[in-house]
């Protein structure tokens, strides 16, 4: 209610959540957090009080997310030892990797252990069988393969092929996306293969910094027309973030997408875990044509 009372509202505060948002000009990011007055009125008088501190930090650039690195240039240096001493928290606007986030604010606002429910870390988690497949995916990128071998750690029972021949008897066809992909030519050439028959592909996009991550728009971008044209990022990519917990998040995503039902000899195609009711009025010739999800048929059928 009134801006003059920002000390007093520190000082009669027990934990202090500092959400750290910015922009971009010209190409150039600033941190609008630390270049805002009143935001450093408050954040200094929570350091001299000796507050504790959770810096919460956007991760989506169309919500004003810039690098850690510019929030750390823009701070006055008398207050950057506070980016150290205080635990920071990508923030996240996934459901499955923002109730990570909401949690560990959580847990450093109580000063304990914490548990939300439906959270996917702490909810049973099993592999889906194979059904009349062989593996879970086929992935012949070489640049995956630390994305397999944490898979494997995380689900030490799904089945991951990276022979040519057994292509066909995979659920999925796991494509790794950063700024490496698509130099591989032969890899363009198996894509291109995977969705002229129709092989429904899992599409990871890696995030995590040092490891080649690059916006989608920029994956985009660099993606053969053809690919484009045959309907690649028809689903959405699953992203791989930094951090242990938001990491093992992707990684049972990952193995949920691999769904028996979503197997090319399989006739009916629905997503895991999920159910189709049909229900006809009239005589039964009102035949039903299955095909990607969509329903064809008489105007006496309904869903």
């Amino acid at each position: 209610m009134d801006i003059g009372a920002l000390e007093a509202l520190i000082d009669a505060t027990d934990v202090v959540i500092v959400f750290l948002g910015g922009s971009t000009a010209d190409g150039i990011e600033r941190s609008d957090y630390m270049r805002s007055r009143n935001c450093l009125r408050e954040l200094r008088r929570a350091v001299e009080g000796k507050k504790r501190i959770v810096f919460v930090n956007e991760t989506d650039p169309q919500h004003g997310a810039v690098g850690m690195a510019t929030h750390r240039r823009d701070c006055p240096e008398e207050l950057r030892h506070a980016l150290d001493e205080h635990p920071i928290v990508p923030w996240y606007r996934v459901k499955e990797y923002g109730q990570v986030s909401l949690r560990q604010i959580a847990q450093f606002v109580l000063d304990g252990a914490l548990r939300l429910p439906g959270e996917l870390l702490h909810t049973r988690f099993c592999v889906a069988p194979l059904g009349p497949a062989s593996f879970h995916f086929y992935s012949p990128q070489n640049i995956a393969a630390e994305v397999v071998a944490l898979l494997r750690a995380e689900a030490s029972d799904v089945k991951v092929t990276s022979n040519p021949d057994d292509r066909h008897t995979a659920q999925r066809f796991l494509l790794y996306l950063n700024l490496h992909t698509w130099k591989d030519d032969a890899l363009r050439s198996e894509v291109d293969a995977a969705l002229a028959n129709e092989m429904p592909l899992l599409l990871v996009h890696e995030q995590r910094s040092g490891h080649g991550a690059v916006p989608f728009g920029t994956i985009m971008e660099r993606t053969p027309p053809a690919l484009l044209e045959r309907g690649i990022f028809k689903s959405l990519a699953v992203p791989l973030y930094d951090g242990e917990e938001h990491q093992r998040v992707c990684l049972r995503v990952m193995v949920g997408a691999a769904d028996p039902q979503s197997h090319p000899r399989s006739r009916w195609k629905w997503p895991l875990r999920r159910r189709l009711q049909i229900e006809v009025d009239g005589d039964l010739p009102a035949l039903l044509e299955m095909s990607g999800g969509e329903m064809k048929g008489g105007t006496n059928a309904k869903v």
